[in-house]
């Protein structure tokens, strides 16, 4: 099964590194505000933090 877009935005928070995990975050926020679908989101974050 697919993992959701909140539970992987929830992984990005337990990063060890607070930095790359703000700046992934910023990343997200980047993408809402220009109207990214909710799987293209996801597919972008999981292709960062894998």
């Amino acid at each position: 099964m697919p993992a959701k877009l909140s539970i992987t935005v929830n992984k990005i928070k337990l990063l060890s590194n607070q930095d790359n995990a703000k700046l992934i975050l910023g990343f997200c926020e980047f993408m809402k505000e220009n109207g990214a679908s909710e799987r293209h989101q996801n597919n972008n974050l999981k292709a960062i933090i894998y």
